[in-house]
């Protein structure tokens, strides 16, 4: 018996594909997807990639102090130690000033609680994959470096 869906129902089947396609691994949601893909197509054009990552955080203006539109060589060097010193900074859990093992174990243990997607206390090779994004080195969905889930 072949049944006909009625048009309400494929209307909203149709508009949840973008919201689908907005989701990561174990449906966890994507906001670093969802603030590029601005028309909620469920798709990145070029456009909204370029416009996007322009829009994102101090980047080049912070970078360029003088803002004559260029970055030169120390202002790039600059940058690098002020991300550098935040990155320390976020680190440094007791804010001391030194990192200790104590630390940086702490890091090493909600790193590994983002990847085991499953909680089942072990890393797949398909959960690593997934953590890590296509390529080598890429970062999860959503994820910037330095920032872990909250679980």
């Amino acid at each position: 018996m072949i049944r006909v869906l009625p048009p309400l129902a494929v209307a909203l089947a149709l508009a949840s594909i973008p919201a689908a396609a907005q989701q990561g691994p174990q449906g966890r949601p994507m906001p670093m997807f969802q603030a590029l893909d601005t028309n909620s197509d469920g798709a990145i054009s070029q456009e909204e990639f370029l416009a996007g990552h322009q829009r994102r955080g101090p980047g080049y203006a912070a970078a360029d102090q003088d803002s004559d539109g260029v970055i030169t060589r120390d202002e790039f060097v600059q940058a690098g130690q002020q991300r550098r010193d935040a990155r320390f900074k976020q680190l440094d859990t007791d804010g001391d000033g030194r990192l200790t093992q104590q630390e940086l174990q702490q890091r090493r243990v909600a790193k590994f609680r983002a990847m085991d997607a499953d909680n089942d206390g072990r890393i797949t090779r398909d959960e690593a994959q997934r953590f890590r994004g296509p390529g080598k080195g890429g970062r999860g969905a959503g994820q910037q470096q330095g920032q872990m889930p909250q679980r």
